[in-house]
């Protein structure tokens, strides 16, 4: 799917590759599965990319991370661990919806 960013500039995003998304200082850094090291940074707000990419098994696990349910492998005490065992934290008042959603995920395939 196309994701529109900040200066409705349109986006083409692979999204089974995506991990997670962070939010930091009003710029969303996109990072990707298959490499820990890489991301790519766009203008816009976490709230804003949350209402677009909610039918695709993205949850709001944190306040400054969109989690794709795609990649998490377990989900512990506070954080997820993805496949490429990166941790992402979830938030006690986040982790109902984190839990619920990644449910879904595994229910859908």
């Amino acid at each position: 799917p196309s994701v529109k960013m900040e200066n409705n500039t349109v986006i083409k995003l692979d999204l089974k590759e995506i991990a997670y998304i962070k939010s930091t200082a009003h710029y969303l850094n996109l990072h990707y599965i298959d490499n820990k090291d890489a991301s790519e940074s766009y203008r816009n707000s976490l709230d804003k990319i949350e209402k677009q990419l909610k039918d695709y098994y993205f949850v709001r696990c944190h306040n400054r991370y969109l989690v794709n349910c795609r990649n998490i492998s377990s989900i512990q005490s506070n954080f997820c661990i993805l496949h490429n065992e990166e941790r992402v934290p979830i938030s006690r008042n986040k982790m109902a919806a984190t839990k619920s959603c990644f449910q879904d995920y595994l229910r859908s395939i």
